[in-house]
């Protein structure tokens, strides 16, 4: 895979607005940052998959610290300990994944990326619980917290599963928030670890690129809280959602619009 030069002037352009779109979507929702950056980093920017996953890591860890402060009243900390224990466990796991599919072609990375996403916007959707009345049983938090390790050590994105069981609990909008900031931010460390170790200096590029970012990224994510204090929620979520599934199908289409 082709790995750029952080400073290139039109390359820091696209990333800056890529992280700044992605830091607003954070602000409002309380996810979502990945699921839009990674794909229009490897799409738009041209940036290889642990690069653009490296990316966000960094820059989301200004999206969800500013956001946890802002909401770091709502936090439970008994509640978020076993979720992110197991969800950090499976991070190596989705990693070594990732690793095995460095030997393929850019245009095919694309097209599974795509395929991902897409699945995971749509099952976000459709299978998310309607009613909160009914306490979920134990097994649930394991199976939505270690598919969301296995996943962001894959690809980055591994918010889905969670905001499905969070959306299960009977929290207020603002406590919802508050548990995906913290869990987004507690596997920062463990997950740069593990890129750095497993792809080397590119990965250190790629930090370099998003710490140069850092503007961009604080007033995104400010614009993003403010706008998720005054829209409705379900226009907030039907927003995101046909963002997340046109940018899904570019991924997958990528092949029959751009040359290998």
């Amino acid at each position: 895979h082709r790995h750029r030069d952080p400073t290139d002037l039109r390359l820091y352009s696209l990333v800056a607005l890529i992280l700044c779109a992605a830091s607003v979507l954070q602000g409002m929702v309380g996810f979502a940052a990945g699921l839009l950056a990674i794909p229009l980093l490897v799409l738009v920017a041209g940036v290889g998959m642990p690069e653009a996953i490296m990316t966000v890591l960094i820059s989301a860890f200004l999206q969800n610290a500013g956001g946890l402060f802002h909401l770091r009243g709502q936090i439970v900390w008994r509640e978020a300990l076993g979720p992110i224990i197991i969800r950090i466990a499976f991070i190596p796991i989705g990693v070594g994944a990732l690793f095995l599919t460095t030997h393929l072609p850019d245009q095919q990375i694309k097209m599974v990326l795509g395929a991902v996403l897409l699945v995971l916007v749509l099952m976000q959707q459709l299978l998310a619980p309607k009613d909160t009345s009914v306490e979920l049983r134990p097994i649930w938090k394991w199976i939505a917290f270690s598919s969301s390790g296995f996943l962001v050590g894959f690809c980055g994105m591994g918010g889905p599963p969670m905001v499905m069981w969070v959306m299960a609990q009977k929290w207020t909008s603002a406590k919802s928030r508050a548990f995906l900031f913290c869990l987004f931010l507690s596997r920062l460390v463990p997950h740069c670890l593990l890129l750095y170790f497993t792809f080397g200096d590119v990965i250190g590029k790629a930090a370099f690129t998003a710490l140069l970012c850092v503007p961009w990224i604080i007033g995104g994510t400010w614009a993003g809280l403010l706008l998720g204090n005054r829209l409705p929620k379900h226009r907030l979520r039907i927003l995101v959602f046909w963002i997340l599934v046109l940018t899904a199908l570019s991924a997958i289409a990528a092949p029959f619009w751009q040359p290998p």
